[in-house]
């Protein structure tokens, strides 16, 4: 009587995790010229928040870019002045000056760039004088408003590049004329993420999607990669130290290695100290774990010529090889 019945059919249920290794992919869900929607799925479980709060952090807080940092406007001398036949104050010019977002097609010296406007009328970020390696994205951005035909304005800004946001300070000296301006360095406006667990073949794994708001100088994919980028620089930090030995380091040495790079205006340029400060690398010690090709390819704002400072000045503290050394070992690195 029971033969007719048969047993119900065994199934296993194999997670993602039991099978072979997955390896996951980055997918472009949508992108527009200031938004990008990306996921990717298979992650182990667990990764998705720690590679998301990762790269959210460094979207928003560590991101390089271009920003005017110091106005100079003819014949005025502080920021509580005002410019005749100008509906606005200075204080609320340089507030709407901060929100100029500019592209840096390459490396240059030349950083000021100029405005000047008059006549009646609206006074926009597009006004600004084209220059060959600053490119203004929103040229349509009100700065003032001339409200007669006498009406003149004319400023020259100073332009740097930096990374997340620079408050400009108080203390700090300027020259003449100089209205500090707070620097907006970072292209990223927004960024979000979200974990959620998958199912069916990739039960177990997560998916992670990241959305990415720019200012228009940046791709929103190129500034993912370069978040990524960065967030693996830093972790070079720890995989990339430099094999010790037993013997402890002379007094003079551990001195020369604790020596903070912010201590070296009388040896090193500003512009070395701010960039190494910046990434950040504050002392001989940290700099020394660098090879010169590494510390070239990963801190920004290193041109030629002070990247050879640089080079001529760790040499000469006997922290870094000389070339001749470092290219005899490559060779003899190649030979087989």
């Amino acid at each position: 009587m029971l033969g007719g019945i048969r047993a119900p059919i065994s199934t296993t249920v194999q997670f993602a995790d039991e099978t072979e290794d997955y390896v996951p992919q980055l997918e472009t869900v949508e992108t527009t010229e200031t938004y990008g929607k990306f996921q990717i799925a298979g992650l182990e479980r667990g990764w998705g928040t720690t590679l998301g709060n990762g790269l959210r952090r460094v979207l928003l807080g560590a991101m390089p870019g271009t920003a005017i940092t110091v106005a100079r406007i003819l014949g005025q001398q502080h920021e509580y002045g005002t410019v005749p036949h100008m509906r606005e104050g200075i204080g609320e010019f340089l507030i709407n000056v901060k929100g100029i977002r500019i592209r840096a097609t390459t490396e240059t010296t030349q950083k000021v760039l100029s405005l000047h406007a008059n006549g009646e009328g609206q006074v926009v970020a597009g006004d600004i004088k084209p220059h060959s390696v600053f490119e203004i994205v929103n040229p349509e951005h009100h700065l003032a408003t001339l409200d007669s035909d006498e009406g003149e304005l004319m400023v020259q800004f100073d332009v740097e590049q930096g990374e997340g946001y620079l408050a400009f300070d108080h203390e700090a000296p300027r020259g003449h004329g100089a209205l500090p301006v707070d620097a907006i360095f970072t292209p990223v406006l927004k960024a979000n993420y979200e974990v959620e667990g998958m199912s069916g073949r990739l039960s177990g794994r997560d998916l992670l999607t990241i959305e990415v708001w720019t200012d228009r100088t940046v791709d929103p994919f190129e500034a993912l990669r370069t978040a990524a980028n960065i967030l693996k620089s830093k972790l070079d930090i720890v995989t990339t130290l430099p094999e010790t030995d037993d013997r402890p380091a002379s007094d003079e040495m551990s001195t020369l290695l604790d020596t903070e790079i912010k201590d070296l205006s009388d040896e090193l340029s500003s512009r070395i100290i701010n960039a190494l400060s910046r990434y950040p690398i504050r002392t001989l010690g940290e700099l020394m774990r660098f090879t010169p090709e590494t510390l070239k390819q990963e801190v920004r704002n290193f041109g030629e010529v002070s990247f050879r400072e640089l080079h001529n000045f760790m040499v000469e503290k006997e922290l870094w090889a000389p070339e001749e050394e470092v290219v005899e070992a490559e060779e003899e690195n190649q030979q087989p």
